[in-house]
């Protein structure tokens, strides 16, 4: 007995050791089990057997495990009861609803457990780290599912003839047995008090047993005794006061046992309400969320409780504000309770920056209000945001481009850097559209305090790429952000385009008889066109397109007609067409396809989407069309054209078409460059294609021309077949004239040959016209050149032309002998030596008016022509411009053998006179406005004075130009600025004049002689040079310049026509017959020659020194000023009285003299030096050299 009871006492140890154990002593092996069906029948430290039932077997699981499984044994029922079942299949339940339960075998001292989702994953072990919970589910019964992270969903269950952990509905049903308390005398039924709560003390009634109420030893709940305090017994009832004991103050259906000593256990079911809502708790608590401004990573749910936490059933609402931190709580901030539960859903938080401690705090009337656990709000994370992502549709036919812009916009938010935009390599971008869309890569949009502001980004296919798929991306990258924005773009490779379609022939109104459709190839390569077709349908029809077959093959750059119905109207048939139909076309509206096959196309569908449609036009109210809309309607007057010729294809029928008049076009028209090889079809202007025919490279064959081209710009070879009027400026590199060929250019229009020119039929050069060529030898063929002048007149003139040379309205001429500077007496003239002037009478003894004089001859001259330039009496040589074209001056002179002058001697506003322009003067100066010379123009050059002895002088081809083409030193800017003065004199009628320049930069290139006029001349002198143009490197101060004059008798002024950046300074004409000297900055002289008057001693110009009179505030105002005049000084005052007195540089009196006039010379000759004038109070200091 001891030795029994010593055993029972070492079990009983070692089931406190493993895990708890009920009130009820170990199953001894007999006993009675129930089965249960409520979930508060479970009870901590109880008994149970697990009887599983599937469709093959059925049995109670066992405490043997084989490959992971629980075995599987039969039972003994009494009636619904198990019976005396072994220890090897009764588990103890220990634990609760709330925490989880856990199964235990005393036999094998194991827990039972599940670690695995396997189905084969029972485990039996020492230690209690599994839980289950338990659950109903109908008739299934009792589901018992793992607590365990890894084990799923996996369960409790029978399965054929083992158990294990799986679970799957309908599996199989699951019956749990509870073993029964010893039987004993029957205990009083007990009754459920009503309407319990954990406020206040409850009642639960019996029918009164006074021996039973002594017998009393405890109560249970749960499983769990109740303090002896949280109850009492009188007399019909046991009294229960929940704030006395835990077990009372949580809410929910209690099991209720009352234990008395010799009767059976009497059991209760109290339903034990919540109380009054006194308070608020989180259940689930609030998670920061993943991205700043975005919802809570977890939302929280809050519960309306008792004073004892028990849940209410309240509908009261909850609202959620920040707690801590600074911060923003967004969304539905206010939850209506259900049953007691406010469940937030859609709570976000948003902060400027990252937020540490952030809480919410609950808050719902008079309630205690909750506070959340504290989370972090992370720092708002930098977004960019492109709207669309993708971009589609660029496309624009090979050889054209760009495609049409399309647009997205940019934005960005809590930037930490600008916003770069790249373009991929085929696509450009813009931040502007349009006309004013300019490329820009990358764009760099600036960030201002994190934030850009939506942005329109414009991107388009770029030109010029070769055909094909461009599908490409964006970047778009601002800090650690980098988004791609996707383009899909086509460049097509459209083999034949629809060049022109006219549906108005044989109409009312119409030129051409026929309704016609044109394709044009505008590729490098031939197309055969066999088996392929043009269809027709019109503008809204719904049936098959009408199809008309084609054969052949459209050449490169060619055309190609198909001639369709023809009316009763009309007046003109149409060119040889390629192909006929019969499709009778309407005038305005339609739609027309070129199909790469001969299947007809449905009006239903849109045909520019059938990838067999190479190309589509649809006119006016066409409900198919390329692009953006359809091309202009069409009408009996005019065709639906495509641009360019048929050139222009942007895959868009309203930007691709005009409408215009038809001109039907067939094989034998092809487009045409500028620079092919080109010769004339028909006579006509050169600026007319039909003028022209072109000739495939390598090809016998020659085409007219079906666009705008003509033989301009460097074009490979023209040869002129007819008369053909140069009525452009135009550059060939070969011409050729045929024998039955005439080209004449036309007034004022200039052709350049850079190549090869040969003349076999005739050339017209007309008046203002030229001709370069860059042949070295002269162009044998007839040439003609012209010039319009008026008549009578006298011209001086030199041949354009060589070889036998014959005249038109070109009277006698004389020739001018250089050697002793005379003129010949008048002869016919006849024989002109090339390069040699000639002075000519044009319309002697006729009425004025205009006529035209011509060259003809049987050479273009063209290469190097010599002269030979003597130094004769005064070194000039006349000579004239040899070529049919412009000479630049500038290049005549260019040799060091000559002064850099031009002259020329025509008839003015003053009669015959030498005009000239030195173009040695950086800018150009003299009294011609440019240094051109004229094709047929005389002219003279200087020879220069170092030069000694006569030479062979040349003209070459680089010195001839086009008017107004040369880049000439006219046209370099000036190197410093000039002080020019103009002195000229006129008697009213006749004008001439002279030019002192001062420039640092001048030099003997800067003079120019002076050529005397066959009446009045002004020049001055520089030692033995008389010139019209006199420079020098500064003002001589206080120094006479000899002024020559030659003039007939009569009155005469002088005046200072330009004197420009001289500042302050004066200059003086001194006149010493008179006795004058005149200011001419502020007047000018005037003379009276008694009779003709030619020399150089009468009159001067002297620049008086500035600043250097003393005594005399005013000085100027006396009018006094003193200068050298050759070795003696002369003085120029006002005073009417009085004397000079000269002073030598140490002070002695070297001269005297009385004032005798305004200007008074003092006799006495003095050496070189430094001398002081005195004039009554005013003193200046002259230098005599």
């Amino acid at each position: 007995m001891k030795k029994l009871n010593f055993l029972k006492m070492t079990l009983l140890a070692i089931i406190m050791m493993v895990g708890s154990v009920g009130v009820m002593g170990q199953y001894s092996g007999t006993g009675t089990f129930k089965e249960i069906t409520a979930l508060n029948e479970i009870e901590s430290g109880t008994y149970y057997v697990f009887y599983g039932i599937n469709s093959t077997y059925n049995g109670a699981m066992t405490n043997t495990i084989s490959s992971g499984r629980l075995g599987n044994t039969s039972v003994s029922f009494s009636g619904s009861d198990i019976v005396n079942p072994a220890t090897s299949i009764v588990w103890k339940i220990v634990g609760d609803a709330t925490n989880g339960y856990t199964i235990f075998n005393e036999v094998v001292s194991k827990y039972c457990e599940i670690t695995t989702n396997s189905t084969s994953g029972f485990s039996l072990v020492d230690a209690s780290t599994h839980t289950f919970t338990a659950s109903l589910n109908g008739a299934k019964g009792f589901f018992f599912k793992s607590n365990h992270a890894s084990a799923g969903s996996r369960g409790i269950s029978i399965y054929q003839t083992n158990w294990r952990s799986y679970i799957a509905s309908g599996a199989y049903t699951l019956k749990v047995y509870k073993l029964q308390a010893a039987a004993g005398t029957p205990s009083p039924a007990l009754t459920a008090a009503v309407g319990a709560t954990v406020d206040n003390a409850f009642d639960v009634t019996f029918t009164d047993d006074a021996t039973w109420r002594a017998a009393i030893t405890s109560i249970e709940v749960g499983g769990t005794a109740l303090n002896a305090s949280a109850y009492s017994v009188t007399a019909g009832k046991i009294t229960f006061t929940p704030s006395v004991d835990a077990l009372l103050r949580s809410a929910g259906t209690k099991s209720i046992v009352v234990k008395a000593t010799g009767y059976a256990d009497a059991f209760v079911s109290q339903d034990i309400a919540a109380g009054a809502a006194t308070k608020l708790t989180i259940t689930t608590q609030p998670a920061a969320p993943a991205v700043n401004g975005t919802a809570l990573a977890t939302q929280p749910v809050v519960e309306i409780q008792d004073q004892y936490g028990n849940k209410t059933a309240s509908t009261a609402d909850v609202a959620a504000a920040v707690g801590a931190g600074a911060w923003t709580l967004g969304g539905t901030a206010t939850q209506t309770a259900t049953a007691g539960t406010a469940t937030f859903t859609d709570l976000t938080a948003t902060s400027t920056g990252a937020v540490t401690g952030a809480t919410i705090t609950f808050t719902s009337g008079t309630l205690t209000s909750a506070t959340s656990v504290a989370f972090d709000i992370p720092a708002p994370v930098p977004a960019l945001s492109i709207n669309p992502t993708s971009l589609t549709g660029f496309s624009y036919m090979a050889g054209a481009g760009p495609s049409d812009e399309k647009s997205f916009t940019v934005s960005g938010v809590n930037l930490t850097a600008d916003i770069t935009i790249t373009a991929p390599a085929s696509y450009e971008i813009s931040k502007t559209t349009g006309a004013s869309f300019v490329s820009e890569s990358p764009i760099i949009l600036t960030q201002a305090g994190g934030t850009v502001a939506e942005t329109t980004i414009y991107v388009r296919l770029k030109a010029g790429l070769a055909a094909g798929s461009y599908n490409e991306n964006i970047t778009l990258a601002s800090g650690t952000l980098n988004e791609t924005l996707s383009l899909t773009g086509k460049v097509k490779d459209k083999s034949v385009v629809i060049s022109q379609v006219y549906g108005g022939g044989g109409n009312s109104g119409a030129l051409y008889k026929s309704d016609f459709i044109e394709l044009y190839n505008p590729t490098s390569a031939d197309v055969v066109l066999t088996g392929w077709s043009v269809q027709y349908n019109s503008a809204t029809g719904t049936g098959d397109y009408q199809v008309t077959e084609l054969t052949g093959t459209i050449k490169a750059g060619h055309y190609y007609l198909i001639k369709q119905a023809d009316g009763s109207g009309g007046t003109k048939d149409l060119p040889t067409p390629d192909v006929t139909g019969t499709i009778t076309m309407g005038a305005s509206n339609m739609r027309v396809a070129l199909v790469q096959e001969t299947t007809a196309l449905s009006g239903n569908n849109d045909a520019t989407l059938d990838a067999n449609v190479v190309d589509f036009v649809g006119t006016g109210s066409a409900k198919h069309y390329e692009g953006s809309d359809a091309a202009p309607a069409a009408s009996n007057t005019n065709a639906v054209i495509r641009k360019d010729f048929g050139a222009t294809d942007t895959d868009n029928n309203n930007n691709d078409f005009v409408a215009g008049a038809p001109t039907p076009r067939n094989s034998n028209y092809r487009f045409a460059n500028s620079t092919e090889t080109f010769q004339s079809g028909a006579a006509g202007n050169w600026s007319e294609s039909a003028t022209w025919e072109v000739i495939t490279d390598g090809g016998t064959t020659w085409y007219k021309i079906g666009n705008d081209a003509v033989p301009s710009n460097m074009s490979y070879g023209i040869t002129v077949k007819h008369n053909v009027i140069d009525d452009v400026d135009v550059t060939v590199n070969f011409l050729t004239i045929d024998a039955t060929g005439e080209l004449t250019i036309a007034t004022d229009k200039e052709l350049s040959v850079n190549s090869t020119f040969t003349n076999n039929g005739n050339i017209i050069v007309q008046s203002g016209a030229t001709l370069l060529t860059s042949s070295d030898n002269n162009v044998a063929g007839n040439i003609t050149v012209e010039q319009l002048v008026n008549k009578p007149q006298t011209y001086y003139i030199g041949s354009p032309v060589g070889g036998t040379v014959t005249t038109t309205n070109i009277g006698d001429a004389i020739t001018f002998t250089e050697s002793n500077n005379q003129w010949s007496s008048p002869v016919a003239f006849a024989n002109p030596v090339v390069g040699k002037g000639y002075g000519v009478q044009v319309g002697k003894n006729e009425s004025p008016g205009t006529t035209t004089i011509s060259f003809t001859g049987t050479e273009l001259n063209s290469g190097n022509k010599n002269v030979i330039l003597t130094i004769g009496d005064r070194k000039f040589n006349f000579l004239g411009n040899p070529y049919p074209s412009y000479l630049d001056g500038a290049e005549v002179v260019a040799s060091a053998n000559l002064e850099k002058t031009i002259w020329l001697f025509f008839k003015g506003e003053s009669g015959y006179q030498f005009k000239y322009r030195n173009v040695g003067v950086p800018g150009g100066e003299g009294s011609l406005d440019d240094a051109y010379i004229a094709p047929m123009q005389g002219f003279w050059v200087r020879v220069a004075p170092e030069v000694t002895s006569n030479f062979t002088y040349t003209f070459i081809n680089g010195m001839r130009t086009h008017k107004g083409t040369s880049t000439t030193v006219f046209r370099a800017p000036q190197v410093s600025e000039k002080q020019e003065l103009r002195l000229a004199l006129s008697n009213g009628t006749v004008s001439d004049e002279a030019i002192l320049l001062f420039s640092e930069n001048a030099n003997n290139d800067w003079n120019s002689s002076k050529m005397m006029n066959p009446g009045l001349n002004i020049y001055t002198v520089k030692g033995s040079e008389s010139l019209a143009l006199n420079s020098r490197t500064a003002i001589e101060y206080d120094v006479e310049t000899a002024v020559g004059v030659k003039a007939e008798s009569g009155v005469y002024t002088f005046s200072a026509s330009k004197f420009e950046n001289f500042g302050a300074e004066k200059a003086y004409l001194l006149d010493k017959v008179a006795n004058v000297a005149t200011d001419l900055s502020s007047g000018d002289y005037t003379v009276n020659f008694a009779e003709a008057y030619d020399g150089t001693d009468r009159f001067a110009l002297v620049f008086p020194r500035s600043g250097v009179v003393t005594g005399l505030e005013n000085a100027e105002a006396a009018g006094f000023f003193a200068f050298a005049n050759n070795n003696r000084i002369s003085v120029n005052s006002d005073a009417q009285s009085g004397m000079i007195y000269v002073f030598n540089s140490v002070g002695q009196q070297v001269a005297t003299q009385a004032i005798s006039g305004k200007l008074t010379t003092v006799s006495t000759a003095l050496p070189a030096g430094v001398y002081m004038v005195k004039v009554n109070n005013l003193t200046t200091k002259v230098v005599v050299r």
